[in-house]
């Protein structure tokens, strides 16, 4: 632990304030205030909330946790995929270990200063150790436009090939009116795969497009 201003009166409840750090082997924790229970070993931690490990970095406006159980809950998140090109902000976000569970969550793979797609979902895993991310009633939006419901949705986190839906492409013509292209990948052993492509325009209807690849 470390502070600019240390309240260490009570030896069990100490109160950190002051650029704030908390370092746990590959985690971190930073907040302009920290009360810390030597005891239990947990923590609060307010105002200007950063978290990381080795997967994720989260900004949030509070968080409480557990160090000894390698658990934290954090409100109003902004969080940033560390291994994999994907952004966005959640309502809750629990992370313990490896795996982490956003709340009320949007999903982006876009800058965040220039969002063209999201997803919007009620919830979102993101499990580090498999390198995969799961989302519940998800919404594909262009913009602030509904476009395509999920029920439930599988991606990959980081490089490793892994069945599940690609980066959907997002266009429109003149000709074809909007176009939506949702690509999902089948890994069906190392040396060969299957990508199969439905796609959506507006003034043509739909199709499905397959890629077979093999390896040899």
């Amino acid at each position: 632990l470390s502070a600019e201003r240390f309240n260490v009166m009570d030896r069990v409840n100490y109160t950190l304030e002051g650029d704030v750090r908390v370092q746990r082997a590959d985690q971190f924790i930073g907040a302009d205030l920290l009360h810390y229970d030597t005891q239990a070993q947990t923590y609060e931690a307010l105002g200007d909330v950063r978290y990381q490990d080795r997967g994720l970095l989260l900004g949030a406006d509070s968080a409480r946790g557990d160090i000894e159980s390698d658990r934290s809950e954090l409100r109003q998140v902004r969080y940033q995929l560390l291994d994999a090109r994907g952004n966005g902000q959640a309502e809750t976000a629990v992370v313990q270990g490896d795996t982490s569970e956003l709340g009320n969550v949007s999903y982006t793979p876009c800058d965040p200063d220039a969002v063209g797609w999201h997803l919007q979902a009620s919830r979102v895993d993101l499990d580090q150790t498999e390198g995969v991310g799961t989302a519940r009633h998800a919404t594909l939006r262009l913009g602030s436009v509904p476009i395509l419901y999920l029920p439930y949705a599988s991606f990959p986190i980081d490089e490793r090939r892994r069945t599940g839906f690609l980066f959907p492409s997002i266009g429109s013509s003149q000709d074809s009116g909007i176009d939506i292209s949702v690509p999902y990948y089948v890994n069906l052993a190392p040396n060969y795969d299957l990508t199969l492509t439905p796609r959506f325009m507006g003034r043509r209807g739909a199709m499905l497009g397959a890629e077979f690849r093999y390896l040899g």
